[in-house]
């Protein structure tokens, strides 16, 4: 799937329970932990998201955490660790996307799947067009149960290069 359509699923996925997860979760990996790696410098992402004015820096001990004010979610940016080399070497930098409700008043009752799916997909579509915008080579890579040799096969992952589009 290629990264417009893969962005206009995502917010047109209705926010639904089947199967004991969440319509964005089963058909498009939206999940605690959803990676998406860039072919850029960490810098230049940085910079990025200190200038949208709705992400907050908030830490930077050998990474940099932001939080995401409209929504209950945190973004985390850091150098790709990833165990399979062809993807640290091709994508060195990851963005991790978290709920943000550990430590909070709010539970995970209070803050339902469906809604917490959602939040991710709005910044995962936020996310999407700047890669297109400033045309990045990017994977989105989902759930953190794709495993790096299915990605390095192109299985269950979203890939944008913008030479080959």
């Amino acid at each position: 799937m290629n990264l417009n359509d893969y962005l206009e699923c995502l917010r047109t996925c209705p926010d639904i329970m089947i199967d004991g997860e969440s319509a964005l979760s089963k058909h498009f990996g939206v999940w605690d932990n959803y990676d998406i790696m860039l072919n850029a410098r960490i810098g230049q992402v940085v910079e990025e998201f200190c200038v949208l004015t709705d992400f907050s820096l908030k830490e930077t001990k050998g990474c940099f955490w932001f939080d995401y004010a409209p929504k209950v979610l945190c973004a985390r940016i850091s150098p790709n660790r990833v165990t399979a080399q062809d993807l640290w070497k091709r994508y060195p930098v990851i963005i991790t996307l978290h709920p943000r409700y550990f430590g909070e008043e709010r539970t995970r009752q209070e803050y339902p799947i469906t809604d917490q799916h959602r939040n991710i997909a709005e910044v995962i579509h936020m996310i999407g067009r700047y890669v297109l915008c400033d045309k990045i080579p990017a994977l989105f890579r989902g759930s953190y149960l794709t495993m790096p040799e299915d990605i390095l096969e192109g299985k269950k992952v979203v890939v944008y290069d913008p030479v080959n589009t």
